[in-house]
């Protein structure tokens, strides 16, 4: 996380922090590189000032140290570089219950993965998933459904899943990929 405001002529130090919680769910002990970019912006009018290419930051230790991998269970998707793996479910959430999934982008176009028309149990309920996957790079996410749509809907157990991918580019929001519908049935 990082949002800095300064005002015109002034100067700021700040910090990107990067959650504990998420590193240790990504299998980081030691991070050995770091790759962003800055997007810069009129904190009035919201507009684009400009945009960095890519900084790369290596600490002491890069290159030393393994590169961490995330144990996937199933293929759900699988098409053109783009890998959607089904994790493990997350019943300990804060939002809710909830569907880990590891993506791996080995395309040359920036992409954003979220879920579409998703029923547990054969109800329809609204997850929340939004995760952008650079070119070359991997991703662990989660399908999370809220606490409320849960009940409303009597479902104290998820027994059965179906859902869609709705893959696009992330700069141009054109779509990639809209999958079929992938059954946990068959595809979890």
């Amino acid at each position: 996380m990082f949002s800095s405001d300064i005002v015109p002529g002034k100067k700021n130090n700040d910090s990107i922090t990067f959650m504990s919680s998420e590193l240790k769910e990504n299998g980081i002990d030691t991070i050995g590189t770091i790759e962003l970019s800055f997007h810069v912006f009129n904190s009035d009018s919201w507009d684009g000032v400009f945009d960095t290419d890519t900084i790369i930051i290596n600490t002491s230790v890069a290159g030393r140290i393994d590169q961490a991998t995330t144990e996937t269970k199933h293929v759900a998707f699988e098409q053109d570089g783009i890998k959607i793996s089904f994790v493990d479910f997350d019943t300990d959430s804060f939002w809710g219950a909830g569907i880990k999934f590891y993506i791996e982008n080995n395309t040359s176009t920036p992409i954003t993965v979220q879920t579409r028309d998703t029923s547990i149990n054969g109800f329809m309920v609204d997850g929340s998933m939004s995760c952008d996957v650079l070119p070359g790079k991997m991703a662990n996410t989660s399908l999370t459904f809220f606490s409320s749509s849960l009940e409303e809907n009597g479902i104290e157990h998820i027994e059965s899943i179906e859902l869609k991918f709705h893959i696009f580019n992330k700069d141009t929001w054109d779509t990639i990929i809209d999958t079929d519908v992938i059954q946990s049935a068959n595809d979890f």
